[in-house]
């Protein structure tokens, strides 16, 4: 099987949120699988037009702009596609989340494989950080208006043509169907099938070496407690929130300290809170980790808190904390509740309720029965659930099903 995969920036490309690892992680799982894949992505920082990695095919297209859907994407994808299907046909187009959308403006016929998209999320969340953005004063005047018609360009140009035309889809959480039900229709939402994000759990595991070394290096005592959150440096996150949640904790606990892992331009905000508390000595930040680097991070932590404001598809860091057993705190939004089952394996919090979050974390650090039966609870449902070979299969299978529909 022949895949072309349209990503308009990928892992290799030093480019590693959720969205790319899960592209990495997929390609990788299908090569793996004696498949092949050809994935066509935008113009490479260092000039590179073509490399491979692990049986992986990456055409970058030197008329387009890095990271940007706009400035000759459209033209520049579609006929590269149509240039490598001629030389070697494709059996599907994966579109990794709404790349391929320059399909929808061309000649399909050229094609005729089945197209899929691999979402996760879709206008709802975008409408979401809008709203988030605006509230925080982050988007004014031009800057505001741009935005919004960045957004009805989103939707009715991007999002709304390609899902029309798409022979599946593939979401990352069941609420995401929900979604492009209300959004774009049930005839769209019949042809949703959820596959979970998932990981290497041998990668992300406990590792009472790791967490030894990392907390010496970061100063923390053997009878501190430490909480940890992660991500981009930004409002819709929550950071915030975690940092207020600590200046109540330290009335009860005043060992507990917070790590907040990442980069980004909230943090002076963020500094500027912890000053106004006087958490200088219990605020760590160790700036942006590669992904590689952070089950260090996740070992070291006691508690990994989420209380991200954004609806998130299925967060790979949320994957990453729970197969390390560790128990999590997270916001009701999004694929959080398809993996996090309240109470069970984790617990889950109302977007910006301080009150739950605080109590949570208290019920955790006070009864270390609730924390031990979290702690294993999360690391088996990764287990089970979002292991990288069942995503895989089940990728694979859905692709197969498409492919029949065409023979």
């Amino acid at each position: 099987m022949h895949v072309c995969a349209f990503s308009i920036v990928n892992y290799w490309q030093g480019v590693k949120g959720g969205m790319e690892i899960h592209g990495k992680l997929l390609s990788q799982g299908l090569t793996n699988r004696e498949h092949r894949v050809s994935i066509i992505s935008t113009k490479h920082p260092d000039g590179k037009e073509v490399e491979e990695h692990e049986g992986v095919k990456i055409y970058y297209l030197r008329n387009t702009v890095f990271g940007s859907r706009r400035n000759q994407w459209i033209r520049e994808s579609v006929r590269k596609c149509y240039e490598l299907h001629e030389q070697d046909p494709f059996d599907v187009i994966w579109s990794q989340s709404f790349a391929a959308y320059g399909l929808t403006y061309s000649d399909r016929a050229k094609l005729a494989v089945p197209i899929i998209p691999i979402l996760q999320g879709c206008i709802r969340q975008e409408i979401n950080s809008f709203k988030t953005n605006s509230f925080a004063g982050k988007l004014r005047s031009f800057s505001l208006f741009k935005a919004f018609s960045g957004l009805f360009y989103s939707y009715y140009r991007q999002q709304k043509p390609l899902l029309s035309i798409s022979d599946r889809i593939i979401t990352a959480s069941e609420e995401l169907i929900d979604d492009l039900s209300r959004w774009f229709g049930e005839r769209i939402a019949t042809k949703a099938v959820p596959v979970f994000n998932s990981i290497d759990p041998e990668v992300f595991r406990p590792n009472l070496d790791l967490r030894g070394k990392l907390r010496k290096k970061l100063g923390i005592q053997d009878d501190e407690v430490l909480l940890m959150t992660s991500g981009t440096l930004n409002k819709e996150k929550g950071h915030h929130l975690a940092i207020e949640s600590l200046s109540h904790i330290h009335t009860h606990l005043p060992s507990t300290k917070l790590m907040i892992v990442g980069s980004g331009e909230f943090r002076s905000s963020l500094e500027k809170q912890i000053q106004e508390n006087g958490l200088q000595e219990s605020i760590i930040f160790p700036g942006f980790i590669p992904n590689h680097e952070m089950v260090k991070y996740y070992n070291a932590a006691d508690v990994y808190l989420m209380p991200t404001l954004r609806i998130e598809g299925l967060p790979f860091v949320l994957l990453e904390a729970m197969s390390c057993a560790k128990p999590v705190v997270a916001t009701r939004t999004g694929g959080n509740t398809s993996i996090i089952k309240d109470g069970e394996n984790g617990f889950l919090i109302e977007p910006t309720n301080i009150k739950q979050l605080i109590h949570y974390i208290m019920m955790i650090l006070k009864d270390d029965k609730i924390k031990t039966r979290l702690s294993e609870s999360a690391r088996k449902t990764i287990l089970e659930d979002c292991n990288i070979d069942k995503m895989v299969d089940k990728t694979v299978e859905i692709i197969k099903e498409a492919i029949k529909s065409y023979e």
